[in-house]
């Protein structure tokens, strides 16, 4: 998952992001109906760790992969975590200004 200069691609860490703020939640839903306060607090949950891994934070990916309970996931993600740990787009400092190629 390399482009032409050689660049680590985040699509995977974008599409598992996007697959727990809408599949994770409706399942969470779907699941919860007779106990809605339960359901709403694991979805503000879900929303909370989907959005954070939106915003690149290894941390919370490292987290939501281990809480998905799925071991095929776990070997993927944990793979794909790997190579990508040490990228400077996981390891931003806080309050830092983007530079001209982030933007």
């Amino acid at each position: 998952m390399e482009n032409g200069n050689n660049e680590l691609g985040f699509t995977w860490w974008k599409v598992w992001g996007w697959i727990g703020l809408t599949l994770g939640n409706l399942t969470i839903f779907l699941q919860f109906q007779e106990e809605i306060m339960l359901a709403i607090t694991l979805i503000v949950i879900c929303t909370i760790l989907n959005v954070m891994i939106l915003k690149l934070n290894k941390y919370v990916f490292l987290i939501a992969t281990i809480i998905s309970i799925n071991p095929i996931i776990w070997i993927i993600n944990g793979i794909y975590l790997k190579n990508r740990w040490n990228h400077p787009k996981v390891n931003k400092v806080s309050g830092q200004m983007p530079t001209q190629d982030e933007s």
